[in-house]
């Protein structure tokens, strides 16, 4: 036994594609024994090992460890997919309806020479039941842990098509069990965009460049929520992240709303709990910074904070911004000049109910920009900002 080796061992591996397989039913399997087959990112799948012990009749307790490429071994946690609790790494140990807390693991496998003695299944649980061989202490197991490979995970990082992933199994001390280690390549599937969706029914993309690149806002996960410009260049097939090390410092993203002018830059409304902001990125269409975040978080206006973040942005025809976002129980438009100077907000409707919400607006060719809102109880209106920038009646 090697230095810093546990001194039980891995015999078998086998995946199971069939997330939803009976724990000791043989099949579902993803390939054959000791076949570690390409695993899909965002999808669930079910690995099981099979362990020997060293002959002592110590009690043990396993965990899982994964790396990418080659990088360090991290221990794996226990994180549900895809509403995780605490945060988001790049694998974790999932919930798995068909396996419950303590389940026995039969003999499935059956490489071990050994006596089998029960192992289990896991699922969202960090490490296994205790277990202790019996007998003369050598004896075989089997565990089975539900798992997940994120596309996009906190810090933001991105596993793309074709990186490398190992899986190892560790004993109560941490050290590694000796033996097979199953390393695989994961594959993301065209158009899989993965992340989190920015909460927003307002525009986020995808804009389109004139030599057709998409741009799209999105976020890495549920517990990064923070600001990321994806790009594609075959048509939405594969997406990275543009400029990274740029990213706007404010995040919690809640209202949203987004705009491609003219020289190619995508201006960003954004509404939180204490402000709303302005933010944009030059897409390839700018000559000046391509590809670049250009505005990191100007503050528009401090509102009392609405019930729910809301927030549109449209641009006219001479390169001004028309915002609107969310005020205490109303909505407010703020306007910004051609010269980039966000102008004194204002009041859309003073005269309606409470709770106004959920606006949208649509610029005309001539200037005009039609909005329509509504009361969080339903009643709806619409009415125009004029060139003038006087509203009509609603």
């Amino acid at each position: 036994m090697a230095y810093g080796e546990s001194p039980d061992k891995v015999t078998a591996f086998r995946f199971r594609a069939d997330f939803t397989e009976d724990l000791d039913e043989d099949a579902g399997w993803a390939a054959d024994v000791n076949v570690a087959p390409v695993q899909t990112v965002d999808t669930p799948f079910r690995v099981r090992f099979e362990t020997e012990t060293d002959g002592s009749e110590n009690m043990r307790q396993y965990s899982l460890q994964y790396r990418i490429n080659g990088s360090n071994w991290i221990y794996m946690e226990a994180e549900e997919f895809p509403y995780e609790s605490t945060n988001s790494p790049i694998a974790s140990i999932v919930s798995c309806e068909n396996i419950f807390v303590g389940e026995e693991a039969e003999d499935l496998l059956n490489v071990s020479k050994f006596t089998s003695t029960p192992g289990a299944g896991i699922a969202l649980s960090p490490v296994t039941p205790r277990w202790m061989p019996h007998g003369n202490g050598k004896e075989s197991a089997e565990w089975e842990w539900a798992v997940v490979i994120r596309h996009w995970s906190d810090g933001p990082t991105q596993v793309k098509d074709g990186d490398r992933i190992s899986f190892r199994m560790t004993d109560q001390y941490g050290e590694p069990l000796a033996g097979l280690v199953p390393e695989f390549t994961v594959t993301v599937p065209e158009y899989h965009l993965g992340g989190t969706f920015v909460e927003t029914p307002a525009r986020i993309g995808p804009w389109e460049t004139a030599d057709g690149l998409l741009y799209f806002i999105m976020e890495p996960t549920e517990t990064d929520n923070v600001f990321m410009m994806v790009k594609s260049s075959d048509g939405g097939k594969t997406w990275t992240e543009v400029d990274g090390n740029n990213r706007p410092s404010i995040g919690d993203l809640e209202g949203v709303g987004s705009v491609m002018t003219d020289d190619g830059i995508i201006h960003i409304v954004h509404q939180t709990s204490d402000e709303v902001i302005h933010h944009a990125f030059a897409t390839s269409d700018n000559t000046d910074t391509p590809d670049h975040w250009i505005i990191d978080s100007d503050t528009i206006s401090l509102p009392i904070e609405p019930p729910t973040q809301v927030a549109d942005v449209v641009a006219r025809p001479d390169g001004s911004l028309v915002a609107i976002f969310g005020a205490d129980d109303k909505l407010h438009l703020s306007i910004r000049s051609t010269e980039g100077i966000w102008g004194k907000e204002f009041p859309l409707d003073i005269d309606k109910p409470y709770w106004l919400t959920s606006p949208a607006l649509v610029a005309r060719p001539n200037g005009t920009v039609d909005i329509a809102y509504k009361t969080v109880y339903g009643h709806g209106w619409h009415r125009q900002l004029l060139i003038d920038n006087t509203l009509t009646e609603p």
